[in-house]
Parts: structure tokens; C-alpha cells; sequence
């Protein structure tokens, strides 16, 4: 079962998060709902595998590394909660967002794309390619860059740049050159 906390200040958004995570998915249980970071930093005593933190409760612009603000929880997938798309370096901090206003089927498949990806790419044991890992491979070899990555596969900057170190760790290469052969001699393009 994957553990989620859900940071939001408004205890509708955050008990209707709860029934579409526990009705819609299963495999989701919602842990607690916090109005901010300083509640579920003094409430929260269990172990966390999401945190989805609504970024109002820092004024939607984050100019600073949000993850310091969890100190016990640095393994912990976090999640932005927006009303709007926010500016790349505002999500910097985060694996990733979802936007509240997409439909709750929407969300509940975005989150599980997004964790799964979450753990193959903090996986060092697996040598296969992910699904996740072949379109950034081929997205690479296209010439997109990182942030338009994130952008076009709703992901953060952070959580690209460590998809990229994994394929490369895994398949040994290095650079766009080299994940251009790659997808050219694994016909993913």
C-alpha cells in the first residue's frame, strides 16, 4: 500500500483527495491531512512514501529548495497540488505536479505514472528500460532539452535529470550522441 500525506488548507480539497485516492486506487491510504507544513511536520509520525503539498501554502511561487523543509522525509516522492502551471523553477524542488482541476481519473493514473517512475528511477537494481525511460530517450534524442522534458511529461526538472543519470548508469552512454544511437538502434524514434 502506498502511503500518502496530503498537505492542503482547505479540508474539502483535502478529504476529497482522500475519497478519490482510497475509492478510486486501492492501492493509495491517505495517512493524513494537514493544513501546512508545520502541522504535518509536528503531527505526521508515519512513514511517508508521497507527500502531495497544495502550493498555496507557500504563495505558488517557491524560490527555494522546498525539500529542506522535510528533512525526515528526503526518500519521500513529493507532489505539487496547483491551480495553475507554474514556472519550471518553482517545481524545481518537486518530482512532479498534479492540477487541480483535471478529473479525478486524471489524477489518480497521473500520480501512479508518476510514482512508478519515482521508484524505477531510484531503483539501482533493474537493467531494463522503462517505459518512462524510453520516451526521455527518445525525447533526448530529439534535442529536447531537460526543462522541456519536464514540462512536456508533467515532471519535475529533478526528477528528468535523475531518468537521465539512471539510462545513463544503466545502458553507458553519455550525452545527446549517444541517446540518439541508442534510440535509433532500439527503434524507439
Amino acid at each position: 500500500m502506498i502511503q500518502i500525506a496530503i498537505i492542503e488548507p482547505c479540508p474539502v480539497l483535502g478529504l476529497g483527495f482522500q475519497a478519490l485516492f482510497e475509492k478510486a486506487a486501492s492501492k493509495f491510504r491517505v495517512t493524513g491531512i494537514y493544513p501546512d507544513i508545520p502541522a504535518f511536520r509536528k503531527q505526521c509520525r508515519e512513514d511517508i512514501d508521497i507527500i502531495l503539498l497544495n502550493t498555496s501554502t507557500f504563495g505558488y511561487s517557491c524560490h527555494f529548495d522546498i525539500r529542506k523543509l522535510f528533512p525526515n522525509y528526503a526518500d519521500t516522492m513529493l507532489i505539487a497540488l496547483t491551480t495553475e502551471a507554474l514556472r519550471s523553477d518553482a517545481l524545481a524542488s518537486f518530482d512532479g505536479a498534479l492540477h487541480l482541476y483535471d478529473e479525478g481519473a486524471t489524477i489518480v493514473r497521473q500520480l501512479t505514472t508518476m510514482y512508478e517512475d519515482y521508484i524505477v528511477a531510484n531503483d539501482d537494481r533493474g537493467d531494463s528500460v522503462s517505459e518512462r525511460e524510453k520516451e526521455i530517450i527518445v525525447a533526448v534524442a530529439k534535442g529536447l532539452t531537460n526543462m522541456e522534458i519536464a514540462e512536456r511529461l508533467h515532471l519535475s526538472h529533478h526528477t528528468v535529470m535523475s531518468h537521465r543519470k539512471r539510462i545513463s548508469f544503466k545502458l553507458g552512454i553519455k550525452g545527446t550522441a549517444g541517446f540518439t544511437a541508442y534510440a535509433a538502434a532500439n527503434n524507439l524514434m
